[in-house]
């Protein structure tokens, strides 16, 4: 099991990692573990750490493994790109200047056939 104390710490690669070997996880339920941790599944979150790792000892370490592998660079890739929205070929330009984007700047000098809109 892995014992992630912190109360701090951002997304927790750690605990991805550990997963990923079928190793549950204890921590606090704060930001980072709440974004990894599927809660009695993959670990246990609780603001008693004891109380969670007496639990945490309890999980499928086959269910940990297998749940690790939504956390992988093809995911992660499918919601970077979920969240992008191109640039609109007619603002490419206002933005170049307002904001001395040099990228901005070459795609707002190309034709429209060779910009596009996918930027």
């Amino acid at each position: 099991m892995l014992v992630f104390p912190s109360l701090t710490d951002t997304f927790g690669l750690a605990m991805i990692e550990a997963l990923a070997c079928g190793v549950p996880v204890a921590a606090f339920p704060v930001p980072g573990p709440l974004d990894v941790i599927e809660q009695g599944v993959t670990g246990v979150l609780h603001a008693d750490l004891a109380s969670a790792i007496g639990s945490a000892l309890q999980l499928d370490r086959r269910m940990c493994a297998l749940r690790a592998a939504r956390f992988s660079w093809d995911a992660a890739t499918a919601q970077f790109l979920a969240g992008l929205a191109p640039i609109p070929v007619a603002l490419r330009a206002r933005l170049a200047v307002s904001r001395s984007s040099a990228m901005i700047a070459r795609m707002a000098r190309r034709p429209t056939s060779e910009a596009g809109d996918a930027n």
